[in-house]
Formats: structure tokens, sequence, C-alpha cells
């Protein structure tokens, strides 16, 4: 987003948020006999990006924060929930696998928020609140949407804080949630008579990047 002129705002806001369920299953039901084998595997792959560019230019004031927020919450899964036996050497292969990506970035280009409060300790902890606002904004807009919860089942959000305490201001926010699960099971109860050998795997790889830049901000006289 770009601005320009005596006075600059521009605030900028990227969201992300993905709910992505991956289920193959054999549902609960009479015993399953077969000859030959049995394969019962979930696959998930995800990829989930936000980028959140300010730009602003203005002749007396400008001001362009930036924040960037992605939640994911990938969940794939295998299930034999019934009785099973096979013949002729057949073997039986429950597989989960998944393979979850996300990466947030954002940048602040111009001269970046708006300056601390000094007055008032209300705004101390300021990047957090927003961060908090727009995650919350984020979870009403999917529950609009889709009915889901939104990032419920997600961690909380990371405090942005140095070892001098809570950040109140920053040109550049990014913030990067990721929960994978991934699950392959047999359900209790169930009684597998396999003629062949029963494997039963789960694996999941996670990847999460998240990159404030605030290079290119002029500092305030």
């Amino acid at each position: 987003a770009t601005s320009s002129g005596g006075v600059a705002v521009t605030p900028v806001v990227a969201i992300s948020v993905a709910l992505n369920d991956t289920i193959a299953e054999i549902q609960d039901g009479p015993t399953l006999t077969t000859t030959g084998d049995v394969t019962i595997k979930a696959t998930q792959t995800t990829d989930t990006r936000t980028e959140a560019e300010g730009a602003a230019e203005g002749s007396d004031a400008a001001v362009g924060a930036s924040l960037g927020l992605t939640v994911g919450v990938d969940s794939v899964s295998a299930l034999l929930a019934r009785d099973l036996t096979t013949s002729d050497g057949g073997a039986l292969l429950i597989s989960a696998q998944g393979a979850a990506a996300s990466r947030t970035s954002a940048k602040a280009s111009a001269v970046g928020a708006e300056e601390d409060d000094e007055t008032t300790t209300a705004d101390d902890n300021g990047v957090d609140q927003q961060t908090a606002q727009q995650r919350n904004f984020a979870d009403q807009r999917t529950t609009e949407s889709t009915g889901d919860t939104g990032s419920g089942d997600a961690e909380d959000n990371p405090s942005a804080e140095t070892e001098s305490g809570t950040v109140s201001v920053a040109a550049a926010i990014a913030v990067n949630i990721e929960v994978a699960r991934s699950n392959a099971a047999i359900a209790d109860g169930v009684t597998v008579d396999a003629d062949g050998a029963v494997t039963v795997r789960s694996g999941a790889n996670t990847d999460g990047v998240s990159n404030a830049d605030a290079s290119a901000t002029r500092v305030r006289p």
C-alpha cells in the first residue's frame, strides 16, 4: 500500500488463517475380509505465505506500520476403525504423512509506526495488542465464513519482547504460528488378522519462517 502527500498514513495488515484437514479411514462396521493388501494412506502438503508491505511518502509526516500474521493448523490422519482379516499374504499399511510450510514477511519502507506515548503505560505492550486484535478479527471472519472456530487450535501469539520488556512500537511486525499434526492408528478394540505384515506409521515435516524488515525506515527528527 502506498500513500503520498502532506500527511500519509498507511497501516498495512495481511492475515492468513489456514485450517487444513486430510483424513483417510475405514470407518466402524462389520468385519472386513479381503484377499491381498489393504492400504489406508493420507498425504498432505501445504504452503501458506503472507506478505505485508507498506510504503508511505509524505512531505510533512508519514506513518506506515506493517503487520503480517499467519496461523496454520494442518492435520493429517489415517485410521482403521473396524476388524480386518486378510488372506493370500495380504498386508496392512496405515500411513499418515504431512509436510507443512508457512512464511510471514512484513516490510515497512516509510517512517514507520507512530512514536511511543511516554505519558502513559497503556501502549507499553502495543505490538502484542495489535497482533491480538488482528488475530481476533481473523478468527471472527473465519467463523462467519466457515463456521469454524478459526485459530483456536493454535498456540497463543508469541509476545514481542526483549530483555528490557515488551515492545510498544514497531514499524514491521511478522508473526508466524504453525501447528502440524500427523496421526496413524488402529482404533481401540479393533482386531487385525493379517496374513502379511502390519505397518502403522506417521510423519510430519514442518517449516516456518517469519521476517520483519524495517531497514528502510527513516528516523524522524
